[in-house]
């Protein structure tokens, strides 16, 4: 088991290293370096970003439209940051403030240095493989040497690191990964706990999600069905003394870290609901994008389904096809395929929509259907969340990955409990996991050497890739 976790480690490590290495770490770009920009403000009691806004963005009548954007800044020569908020005359950080707060802000006060951003990002992936193997080991029940369950385990480990889509975040070590590989490992390790019955540890752990990346925080709502037994028997929700201070205990952090970044956002734009949103200014004119029906069921096809462009040349791996048509409605970023395309292990998940369960008295993890259907909706509704608010990105379905590997995880262990009655069905879905699991480590991970990425290894690493590119033409 350790020296599984320990290559599970350096494997996620080695996502991060070759990523760009003869770049000696230094960040892309300005918009790369957002929060270390921020730690340097905070550490002088301001909350925008040092960097000054030019006056020639500040005299657009609508400064959040890409397109006059570009052409003032061409007129005036004058260059803009991306994807940074613009309110009241000052640059804002718009993402999640707690890695801020546990990482960069700590280091700069320690030290007086910048803390790269690539540095927690290493460690958020590291810390997260054993959260994983750990949350994972209860979703099956343990390890089981009768059912061969420990060598589940550790499989499923992998393939639940791999389909929340962390060896893409670890190859892509920015600011825009940060706060999701952060709420990543808070989560998992905040589920691990409530799983355990340490209540206030994991509503702590999870609490902070809110103010990494908010809709990952929809997590909370798994509470419901894992303590269903606790709020029967009166544990919660009662009038009692004891049930009373032990549902304050877990709620009180969620108020917390909630009125927290209420204030945080209330300082910053003037009102405790607005995250920035509104202000971002990036690819597309976020003040007007409009919703609609097709959009969203496009949007959804393509996050969850587009098959992936396979070759026989190295790297294998080409850029998905998305109709020009739609990249007119969504904001796409270069995709190399859908979410149920890559790891299709996770279609797993949908098996725990059957009513009926072949094994009631052992139910994993308190109400296993229940806790597995709540967690399949939790992902859809994250995934509709980013696909209306964002557009589409291979980034943003780690959101909603994890929460999917929860029923694919639940699903397996029933099969595996009906192995003893010889179930086709379980031995069905065993052959499934098996097959689909080898062929999402094998995506995500191949996925890696494809063009079709933002900083793919051939222009971050030329060396490695070259070197690769021989060994296997």
């Amino acid at each position: 088991m350790l020296l599984f976790l320990l290559l599970q480690s350096a494997l996620m490590a080695l996502c991060v290293f070759t990523s760009r290495p003869d770049r000696h770490w230094q960040d892309w770009g300005a918009q790369e370096k957002q929060y270390e920009a921020l730690a340097v403000s905070m550490a002088e009691g301001r909350l925008w970003l040092p960097e000054r806004v030019p006056d020639s963005l500040l005299a657009l009548e609508d400064p959040y439209d890409p397109g006059r954007r570009a052409a003032a800044s061409v007129l005036s020569g004058d260059a803009y940051p991306v994807d940074v908020a613009l309110y009241d005359g000052h640059y804002y950080v718009y993402f999640g403030i707690v890695p801020e707060l546990l990482f960069f802000l700590p280091f700069r006060l320690l030290t007086g240095h910048t803390l790269p951003t690539w540095a927690p990002i290493l460690l958020c992936v590291i810390m997260t493989v054993p959260g994983a193997f750990f949350l994972v080991r209860e979703l099956l029940g343990g390890a089981d040497r009768a059912t061969d369950r420990e060598s589940w385990i550790l499989f499923g480990t992998a393939v639940f690191l791999t389909a929340s889509g962390l060896p893409f975040l670890a190859a892509f070590p920015s600011t825009y990964t940060m706060p999701v590989v952060t709420a990543l490992c808070l989560g998992v390790w905040g589920l691990y706990a409530w799983m355990r019955r340490c209540y206030v540890a994991g509503a702590v752990l999870l609490s902070l999600i809110i103010g990494c990346r908010p809709q990952m925080a929809a997590v909370l709502f798994l509470a419901f069905p894992l303590f269903r037994e606790e709020i029967r028997d009166g544990i919660f929700f009662r009038r009692s003394a004891g049930s009373m201070r032990r549902t304050f205990a877990v709620i009180l952090p969620f108020l917390l870290t909630g009125g927290a970044v209420l204030w945080y956002n209330a300082a910053r734009f003037g009102s405790p609901l607005e995250f920035g949103y509104r202000y971002l200014l990036t690819a597309s004119d976020l003040t007007r994008q409009s919703v609609t029906a097709g959009k969203v069921i496009a949007g959804i096809w393509y996050e969850l389904l587009c098959p992936m462009r396979l070759t026989p040349v190295f790297p294998w791996v080409q850029e998905a096809a998305v109709p020009d048509a739609l990249r007119q409605t969504l904001y796409i970023e270069p995709l190399i395929g859908g979410c149920l395309a890559m790891y299709p292990v996770l279609l797993t998940a949908f098996g725990v929509l059957q009513r009926r369960s072949s094994t009631p008295e052992r139910q994993p993890v308190g109400n296993g259907p229940a806790v597995g259907r709540v967690s399949l909706a939790l992902a859809a509704a994250i995934a509709a969340a980013d696909i209306v608010s964002a557009g589409i990105s291979q980034r943003y379905m780690a959101d909603y990955g994890w929460l999917l590997c929860i029923p694919a995880v639940l699903v397996l262990r029933t099969a595996l409990e009906e192995a003893p009655h010889r179930s086709r069905m379980a031995g069905a879905v065993r052959i499934w996991f098996v097959l689909s699991g080898l062929f999402s480590l094998l995506a995500g991970y191949g996925c890696l050497l494809s063009d079709g990425r933002y900083f793919a290894m051939r222009q971050t690493n030329p060396a490695v890739f070259e070197v690769l590119r021989r060994f296997f033409s």
